[in-house]
């Protein structure tokens, strides 16, 4: 099989998505008065921000607005986590009590004593460190127990227990290990967060820049973790792999360079967003491709490293344009979706694009018929068109697939 099935099959599935959608918010829009809604409200901002916006700035707006809702995400949910009591818990829950209580019941059923041996250990630290913390004639001793007890408590112990999980999960039926690997994740997020306080810890001077691309960078690898499970599903299904290759090459290229990519293009677009239009926001966009493509190269040259271990671009690119690594034939394989996770952000800007240019074109035609402010005063209406819109694009994708 070739996958183009399996394509098809996705857009026939987004075009039935969308054409319920525009049902169901037509619908609502000639219900009751629905001004109170919550949803409504939040679609009356957009179309009020789309019946405004000039046709010129409508691309640079809806870039910069993807690429601020990235840096939102990035400070809220990573770099500023540690105010949140959902954080909190969880990093409690997690390297307090699951991780020793499991550590524990592997050791009592056969499994290796390392962990909770290692456990124990820190636990005697600590003791030891509450005693002689007051006893400043031995300073140097009470440093090396807080050094000791901040590594293996935030790095050493959820790393280990990352390593144990995901080596599992590499050996797992790879439906289940797309599924498990939601609930190890959190684990990854961790130590993710762990790193990013040590490089905090350094003095960076005026390296603004660099702290939010470092932060970028981890604050992805947790989502490229899952969405590298997740592309070799995608992959199995698709042309019926009945054994996709997973190992810890894979995983470990698929985290760095598709976790790259974030930070790379928040740098690229976001000041171009603010200040640049039509060249400037092309060449931007260009720009991303070219680096995405890049790092897609190299992801596939790491992940799927040549048995006589010769190193060719060759392989790389005819899986990047969806041929078989040897060309001459279509093939969506698992690696031509992990190859393209670098692309996830620089599609996502470009998706943000494409929703705020139909979205202009309908509030025109909209305007044409009925005003200019038709589409702002009746949004449930005017998101339909747009769904209803998107699902015949949808459709047509999956005819000519």
């Amino acid at each position: 099989m070739s996958g183009l099935a399996f394509v098809s099959g996705a857009a026939n599935v987004a075009a039935v998505v969308g054409a319920v959608f525009a049902v169901l918010l037509v619908a609502l829009e000639i219900g009751p008065d629905r001004h109170g809604f919550f949803l409504h409200r939040r679609l009356t901002a957009f179309w009020s921000w789309v019946v405004r916006t000039p046709w010129p700035a409508v691309a640079a707006l809806a870039t910069g607005s993807v690429t601020k809702a990235f840096e939102r995400a990035i400070y809220t949910l990573f770099a500023d986590a540690d105010r949140s009591p959902f954080f909190n818990a969880l990093f409690l829950g997690l390297v307090f009590l699951a991780l020793p209580a499991m550590a524990l019941l592997n050791a009592l059923v056969g499994g290796s004593p390392f962990l909770v041996t290692f456990c124990a250990v820190v636990v005697v630290v600590f003791a030891m460190l509450n005693l002689s913390g007051e006893i400043s004639a031995i300073w140097p001793f009470n440093r090396a127990c807080a050094a000791f007890l901040g590594v293996s408590v935030f790095f050493f112990i959820p790393a280990y227990v990352l390593q144990s999980f995901s080596d599992r999960l590499l050996k797992e039926v790879v439906g289940h290990a797309m599924l498990e690997s939601v609930l190890v994740a959190p684990l990854c997020y961790i130590v993710a967060y762990s790193t990013m306080i040590f490089f905090g810890n350094l003095s960076w001077g005026r390296a603004r820049r660099l702290r939010g691309a470092i932060n970028g960078f981890l604050a992805a690898l947790p989502m490229t973790y899952v969405l590298t499970f997740a592309a070799v599903l995608v992959g199995h299904f698709a042309v019926t792999d009945p054994e996709p290759k997973k190992t810890w090459a894979l995983l470990l290229a698929s985290m760095v360079f598709a976790s790259a990519a974030l930070p790379i293009v928040i740098a690229v677009l976001g000041p171009v967003s603010q200040r640049g239009r039509g060249v400037a926001l092309t060449a931007a966009y260009g720009t991303c491709l070219v680096i995405s493509g890049g790092l897609a190269i190299l992801l596939y040259i790491f992940a799927y490293p040549a048995a006589d271990g010769a190193w060719s671009v060759a392989p790389a690119l005819n899986v990047l344009f969806g041929l078989a690594p040897e060309g001459g034939r279509i093939h969506l394989g698992p690696a031509f979706w992990v190859a393209h996770l670098p692309y996830v952000p620089i599609v996502l800007c470009l998706a943000g694009c494409g929703v705020g240019l139909v979205a202009k074109m309908v509030a025109a035609l909209l305007g044409v018929f009925r005003g200019g402010a038709f589409a702002r005063d009746k949004p449930l209406l005017s998101s339909g068109l747009l769904c209803a819109v998107f699902s015949l694009l949808a459709w047509g994708l999956a005819g000519r697939t």
